[in-house]
């Protein structure tokens, strides 16, 4: 019963965020395009949303890691600066999680893949292993978004 509340207070949360984030979109046009889910448990169902980003953010899927426990899923906007691989500690419900950003730079570019494919197992090993093969495997099947880091390209070396 418990549990079911829960449920209920992280769904009403999520769509309160949704509505706090879509209706300044209404406001602007031709901005870059992404989809939207609040952070939450990466097994909560997420709506067909979309948000718009404001100027200096990119499309972002970002996975939260209790230990090697993947706990948490968000979609949506981040600032670039966010974007460079690195984990950050975010404080969700009390507990710390290390949450990582997999940014693109195209509309609607940052949708999931399901969580039983082979791709996201894979990239996620990569991103714990050899960040730099990771940011190169998501160069190539996102998008660039090299421009914008102040950062040599790494696909100079890689061919």
């Amino acid at each position: 019963m418990a549990a079911q509340g829960k449920q209920r207070s992280l769904a009403v949360f999520g769509i309160l965020v949704a509505a706090a984030l879509l209706i300044p979109s209404w406001c602007h046009m031709g901005k870059l395009q992404c989809h939207f889910c609040p952070l939450q448990t990466k097994e909560a169902p997420c709506f067909n949303l979309t948000t718009e980003c404001s100027p200096g953010q990119h499309c972002a899927t970002s996975r939260g890691f209790y230990g090697a426990y993947h706990a948490l899923s968000q979609q949506g906007c981040v600032d670039r600066q966010l974007c460079d691989g690195a984990p950050r500690v975010v404080s969700y419900m009390g507990v710390e999680y290390r949450v990582r950003h997999e940014c693109c730079c195209r509309d609607k570019c940052n949708m999931a893949p399901a969580s039983e494919s082979v791709l996201k197992m894979l990239l996620n090993i990569m991103a714990e292993k050899e960040e730099y093969a990771a940011r190169v495997l998501r160069k190539r099947l996102w998008g660039s978004c090299e421009d914008d880091y102040n950062t040599p390209s790494p696909s100079a070396s890689v061919s």
